[in-house]
């Protein structure tokens, strides 16, 4: 995992997370895949 935190003159910070595909993809696909069987779309047969 990469950070990086930016401030300017302004006050503004921003932080920028960078996390690797391989760290977050079998959670996402688990996720995808309960919200595959609740999506109900109008008019689909």
């Amino acid at each position: 995992m990469k950070t990086t935190v930016n401030k300017t003159d302004d006050g503004t910070i921003t932080i920028t997370v960078t996390i690797p595909w391989d760290t977050i993809a079998k959670q996402f696909d688990a996720l995808m895949t309960e919200a595959i069987k609740q999506v109900e779309i109008k008019g689909f047969r």
